[in-house]
């Protein structure tokens, strides 16, 4: 099974593929490098020993896409392509309304055209809004306050419907939130931004339970063995 990273360089990104390709999963990323760097996939394969494909493009450009399915083929996605920071988002709006949400759109488009129908969508704890208590928990209410959530929680209620993509496209969604360190191999890259209503004490991804801020059900693509629990581990199959 080989699976399509997008935004691949990016802090979140990147770690999913170093677990990727550490459990057998070939790997290509799409980044257009605007937030991130190519370092990042370099330091990827050092650590686990394995070489990724990369294209540098935007998930916007629909030729792009069309191009890479039909060059390499995929069997799912891990869409963690898109900007990111709260803060930002509330001066400019529509630019993340037209990178998240016209993104998204556009790669469930090429999707649906190459036939590739499983999807992990990469969202974020801001789709709550100012939570009444924490930990979150999978089903507590949503309620985006700001550009950044509400283009995350514009996805996460049905990216199928605007793009006809239906039944035919199987949605993983899976909020993948930054933890508050770097593992060790992995020092070099720096902290990630924080959210500014995140915890200061939060447990790494994979390290033995929920953080003060989400429930395991919402990190459990951020432990090893997290694609078995997705869907997208192929029935009876290894990594491969």
């Amino acid at each position: 099974m080989s699976i399509l990273v997008t935004g691949g360089a990016s802090y979140i990104g990147s770690y999913i593929c170093i677990d990727l390709l550490a459990a057998g999963y070939p790997v290509m990323v799409v980044d257009n490098l605007s937030n991130s760097k190519q370092k990042a996939l370099h330091r990827v394969s050092e650590i686990t020993g394995h070489r990724l494909d990369f294209v540098r493009a935007d998930v916007r450009d629909r030729a792009a896409l069309d191009t890479l399915f039909r060059k390499r083929d995929s069997d799912a996605v891990t869409h963690c392509a898109g900007l990111k920071t709260v803060g930002e988002s509330t001066q400019i709006p529509l630019e993340y309304y037209a990178n998240n949400i016209g993104g998204t759109l556009t790669l469930c488009r090429a999707m649906a055209e190459a036939g590739v129908k499983k999807i992990v969508f990469s969202s974020s704890a801001t789709v709550y809004g100012d939570p009444a208590k924490v930990p979150i928990r999978e089903d507590f209410p949503t309620c985006a306050t700001d550009p950044y959530g509400r283009s995350k929680l514009l996805i996460e209620d049905d990216p199928t419907r605007p793009v006809s993509v239906g039944r035919r496209l199987e949605r993983r969604l899976a909020a993948l939130l930054q933890s508050g360190g770097c593992p060790p191999q992995r020092s070099d890259r720096g902290r990630p931004q924080r959210h500014p209503q995140q915890p200061d004490a939060l447990h790494r991804p994979g390290g033995g339970g929920p953080t003060a801020q989400v429930t395991s059900i919402r990190e459990r693509l951020c432990d090893p063995g997290r694609y078995r629990h997705s869907g997208l581990h192929p029935r009876g199959g290894s990594g491969r």
